[in-house]
């Protein structure tokens, strides 16, 4: 079992690397060699928390960009007012339609792949 030690400099370079930060960078700010960056990532378990903190971070950055989507969609249904010039109503109209075709084929696909995956479960 791991020192307490080597638990929370694991958490420090865990939390360096998965928020985008260079091995010299992390190194540094963890007190560390670059080697031992490379050492550490060989280790399945260290590997498997840093994948971990990584798909949160992606998650918490996802959650955010979703929630903002309500107030992008209401700016852009605000820009089709006869009041906006006709070239931003024409840009604020094609991205609508655009993102709803984009939104409409993610899914039909998402609702393919589930049936399959369910399918493939069965037959298993």
């Amino acid at each position: 079992m791991a020192a307490s030690g080597t638990k929370t400099h694991d958490e420090k370079l865990i939390i360096e690397l998965a928020s985008g930060s260079s091995w010299e960078r992390t190194a540094a700010a963890c007190g560390c060699s670059e080697r031992t960056i490379a050492r550490r990532l060989k280790d399945p378990k260290f590997r498997a928390a840093l994948d971990d903190a990584r798909r949160r971070l992606f998650e918490a950055a996802f959650s955010r960009v979703v929630a903002a989507g309500q107030a992008a969609a209401s700016t852009l249904i605000s820009l089709l007012s006869r009041e906006t010039p006709p070239a931003v109503r024409l840009g604020a109209s094609r991205t609508l339609l655009e993102s709803s075709c984009r939104f409409r084929e993610t899914h039909e696909l998402e609702e393919r792949l589930r049936a399959l995956e369910d399918r493939l479960g069965k037959v298993s």
